[in-house]
């Protein structure tokens, strides 16, 4: 089993964790308060809301955040693998490669537009 295989458990697991406020199952790992946290704009509020790059235009702790879609998070790696957030429309993605960052971004921004399809099209 490959590094990224084996990690797409745990951090599914915490991509859920982060869609349920916190919760795993039936536990608190982290308070709602420090999830929000996490998810705030540190860029925006802490250095004047400015990191040189107009992609990557909002960074909170852990996640990039996409100013342009309230709600949207990610963060890519190194590798390529990139976990992301979609609180509007209350889905975690994982895209799980080894490769590097510049492939990841590329397959996350291809496969973004038909998720949001999907899940808007998907009965609540």
């Amino acid at each position: 089993m490959s590094t990224s295989t084996s990690a797409a458990r745990p951090l599914g697991q915490i991509l859920l964790m982060h869609l349920r406020d916190g919760m795993c199952d039936d536990t608190r790992a982290l308070s709602a308060e420090a999830v929000a946290t996490m998810r705030g704009d540190r860029i925006m509020r802490e250095y004047s809301g400015e990191t040189g790059n107009e992609v990557a235009q909002g960074y909170g702790m852990g996640w990039w955040i996409d100013r342009e879609n309230p709600g949207g998070f990610a963060d890519p790696g190194a590798y390529g693998a990139v976990p992301s957030l979609d609180l509007p429309r209350d889905y975690g993605a994982f895209i799980v490669i080894e490769s590097n960052t510049g492939l990841g971004l590329m397959i996350r921004l291809a496969s973004k537009p038909e998720l949001e399809r999907i899940f808007d099209e998907a009965p609540d």
